[in-house]
């Protein structure tokens, strides 16, 4: 089945999971940033 080709796949699948991914990473990030390093950040 031409339909369920793994390049059909990535095509469809990728941008799904690449674009949330990061956005995810950071806000973690900035998140344990805010928790563990809040008393060494300048205030704003």
């Amino acid at each position: 089945m031409a339909y369920f080709s793994s390049a059909v796949n990535a095509t469809v699948i990728g941008p799904l999971v690449e674009v949330p991914v990061p956005i995810l990473l950071a806000d973690m990030a900035l998140w344990f940033g805010q928790r563990w390093f809040l008393e060494t950040l300048p205030a704003a």
